[in-house]
C-alpha cells in the first residue's frame, strides 16, 4: 500500500522453491494485486504486535 504497484517476494530457499512461487504469485503480480486469502499470513503487518493483537 505504501507504493502501489511495486511488489517485492524473499524467502529463504528461493533457489530451490522459485518454480512453486511464481505458479502462485506470477498471476497476482500480473493482475496487479495479492490475494490476502493466499498470502496474507506472509504480509509484513504480522510484525506490528500492537495491530495484530
Amino acid at each position: 500500500t505504501t507504493y502501489p504497484g511495486a511488489f517485492v517476494v524473499t524467502c529463504h530457499s528461493g533457489v530451490t522453491l522459485a518454480a512453486a512461487h511464481t505458479e502462485v504469485l506470477a498471476p497476482m503480480i500480473a493482475a496487479g494485486s495479492l490475494d490476502t486469502r493466499a498470502v496474507g499470513a506472509f504480509s509484513a503487518r504480522r510484525f506490528h504486535v500492537s495491530q495484530a493483537a
